[in-house]
């Protein structure tokens, strides 16, 4: 899947702004204040902005790389998220690119 923005390096993880992830992943985005909730058809991701946590359907779990925002723009922990929704997430070292394989 092409993300519709470039996703970003940061203490060596990878995220992706929400609403592209949201997209990438065909599910749908909400935010209140901090908080940004991906729904798909039988998965709900709960993350909340500077938070190491993650919800996934109100089972809630730590995670080592919080949500962050920058430029006004929220960004997610790619491999977590995509993993929620089942899709399968790998790193290319060499292009130093992300690849997330949607499975329907």
């Amino acid at each position: 899947m092409d993300l519709p923005s470039a996703p970003v390096k940061q203490d060596g993880r990878s995220f992706a702004p929400a609403d592209a992830l949201a997209e990438g992943l065909e599910v749908t985005l909400t935010k209140a204040g901090k908080i940004i909730t991906l729904t798909g058809p039988d998965t709900s991701v709960q993350l909340t902005v500077g938070e190491p946590m993650i919800k996934i359907n109100n089972q809630e779990q730590k995670i080592d790389a919080a949500p962050f925002t920058a430029g006004g723009v929220d960004f997610l922990p790619i491999r977590r998220v995509a993993e929620a929704f089942g899709a399968e997430v790998s790193w290319d070292a060499e292009k130093q690119q992300v690849s997330i394989g949607l499975v329907k």
